[in-house]
Formats: structure tokens, C-alpha cells, sequence
């Protein structure tokens, strides 16, 4: 991520892709819906972006590079999660926060 020297731009619409998932569970069809919508409006407005400030070659080059980060970060996000499952398992006591948010069902 260094290597692509990310401006506050790239940084702010790499994390609301990130954040806005459609897939997330027991999401309702018209929110799925939703989120689809605005995730690819945030992706639409980041190439826009990237369009007004590099040649297109460079543009979509630097746009398939922050998407990718996307697939590394939800790798990240999946062995931190199995980690913090391991720990719950041995009685390692985790954040009653990061418990709830990850763990429990009835949290929306």
C-alpha cells in the first residue's frame, strides 16, 4: 500500500468500498440492493478521479491496483477474524466489542 502512495482521495473511497458490502449477512434484497448501488457509485467516482489526474493507461492501471488491495484487505480481515475465533476457543478473553461484532448474531 505504500508503494502506491495513496492521496486522502483514493484513501477515503478505498475504505467506502471496503466498508460497503452488499454481501454482508442477513442483509434485505432492497439493501442489498443499495449498497450495490453506492459501492459502485464510490467506484465510478474513485476512476473518475484517477481519469481527471493520470493518462487513461495510468488510470486504469492505478485503478485495478487499489481494487486488488480489496481481495488482500478481506483476506487480512478473514485470518484476523479466525485468530480472534481461536482465542475465544482457549478462554482468551477478547474486547466485549470485537466480541459482539463479530460473533454474536443478534448483533446488527
Amino acid at each position: 500500500m505504500r508503494r502506491l502512495s495513496l492521496c486522502d482521495y483514493e484513501l477515503v473511497a478505498l475504505k467506502a468500498i471496503l466498508t460497503i458490502d452488499p454481501h454482508a449477512g442477513r442483509l434485505k434484497p432492497r439493501s442489498v440492493q443499495l449498497m450495490t448501488i453506492a459501492r459502485e457509485s464510490v467506484q465510478h467516482a474513485l476512476f473518475a478521479f484517477l481519469s481527471n489526474r493520470l493518462q487513461p493507461s495510468e488510470a486504469a492501471s492505478r485503478f485495478g491496483n487499489l481494487l486488488l488491495l480489496v481481495a488482500s484487505f478481506s483476506k487480512l480481515g478473514a485470518a484476523t477474524v479466525g485468530v480472534l475465533q481461536l482465542a475465544r476457543e482457549f478462554g482468551i478473553t477478547i474486547d466485549s466489542v470485537i466480541d459482539d461484532l463479530l460473533f454474536q448474531d443478534d448483533c446488527y
